[in-house]
C-alpha cells in the first residue's frame, strides 16, 4: 500500500483541527451570559437558576476513587456561584441537557479546562465542540505526566491496544487506548481501525461514516492512518473482541508518523 511522504503527512496533521470544523460550534465571539449555578444533580451537570441544565462540554468527569469524589466536590463548591454560560448551537439531549462552557472567576476561568489541568476530567470530544479550546488535550497530557488526580491511578492509565483483557474490564466505560493501526478496513457505513494482527480478538476502533468524511476532508485516508501510532478514546464495547466507537475526529490523536519513527504530537 503506497505511502504518504513524512513532509505531506505533516501538512495535513498541521491543518487537521482547522480543516475538520465541528458541526456545532461554541460561539466565542458572542458575549456570554451570565447565571447562577441554583444546584449539580447526580450525573455532574450544573443547573442554572434560569432552569436550564448544562453539560461540561469536550469533558467527561472522572467518575471513580478519589479523583471522582473531588470531581464531584468541586462542582458542589460551585452552587450559588456567578458564571458565564456559552451553550453550544445544538439541541438537548434525552436528559434536557445543553452542551456547554462555564467561565468561574478569573482566578478558575474555563471549568472544563480546570477539571482537566488537575486530573478531574478526562478530554470527551464525542459530538461537541471544542473550537474555543484547542488546549484541552495538552492540558490533560501535563495532567497524565504529573500523575494528578485520575491519572494517579493505574487502572485509569492509558491502555495499550495490546491489553485486550484489560481493555475489556471496561465494557461500558470511557476509555482511552494507545497502538499502532495494523489495518483499515473501508466499508460503505463505518470504517474499522484494526490493532491487532488477529481478524477476530483484537482492538478495533469503529469510525463512522460522517467522522471518517471529516477524517477523509483533511486528507487522513486509510493510506495515511495505517501503520500510524495513534490514540483513540470513547466507551468500550465488545465486538469481535474490544472496541471502541470513535464519536468525532478530534477523538484520534496520531502521536507519530510511522511505527518506526519517534513521537511528533498533534499540533
Amino acid at each position: 500500500m503506497p505511502r504518504l511522504s513524512y513532509t505531506v503527512l505533516v501538512a495535513f496533521v498541521a491543518s487537521f483541527a482547522a480543516v475538520i470544523a465541528p458541526a456545532a460550534a461554541l460561539d466565542c465571539a458572542a458575549a456570554p451570559a451570565s447565571e447562577r449555578i441554583a444546584a449539580v444533580p447526580a450525573r455532574g451537570e450544573v443547573l442554572l437558576e434560569s432552569g436550564a441544565t448544562i453539560r461540561l462540554a469536550g469533558v467527561r468527569l472522572a467518575d471513580a476513587g478519589p479523583a471522582g469524589v473531588a470531581a464531584r466536590a468541586a462542582l458542589d463548591r460551585l452552587v450559588g456561584a456567578r458564571v458565564a454560560v456559552r451553550t453550544l448551537d445544538a439541541e438537548p439531549d434525552r436528559w434536557g441537557r445543553r452542551p456547554g462552557a462555564l467561565e468561574v472567576s478569573a482566578e478558575v476561568g474555563d471549568l472544563a479546562a480546570d477539571l482537566v489541568t488537575r486530573g478531574l476530567a478526562r478530554v470527551d470530544p464525542g459530538p461537541d465542540a471544542l473550537l474555543c479550546r484547542p488546549g484541552l488535550l495538552d492540558l490533560e497530557a501535563a495532567a497524565r505526566r504529573d500523575g494528578l488526580g485520575l491519572w494517579a491511578d493505574p487502572a485509569e492509565r492509558v491502555l495499550r491496544a495490546e491489553e485486550t483483557e484489560a481493555i475489556l474490564a471496561r465494557a461500558g466505560r470511557f476509555a482511552v487506548v494507545e497502538g499502532v493501526v495494523r489495518r483499515v478496513g473501508v466499508r460503505e457505513r463505518r470504517t474499522y481501525l484494526d490493532f491487532g494482527f488477529a481478524w477476530e480478538g483484537g482492538f478495533t476502533a469503529i469510525v463512522p461514516d460522517d467522522v471518517w468524511a471529516r477524517l477523509g476532508a483533511s486528507g487522513l485516508d486509510a493510506d495515511a492512518l495505517e501503520a500510524r501510532r495513534m490514540r483513540v478514546r470513547g466507551i468500550i464495547e465488545v465486538w469481535r473482541g474490544p472496541a471502541l466507537r470513535v464519536g468525532a475526529a478530534e477523538a484520534i490523536e496520531i502521536l507519530s508518523m510511522t511505527s518506526a519513527q519517534p513521537r511528533r504530537p498533534l499540533p
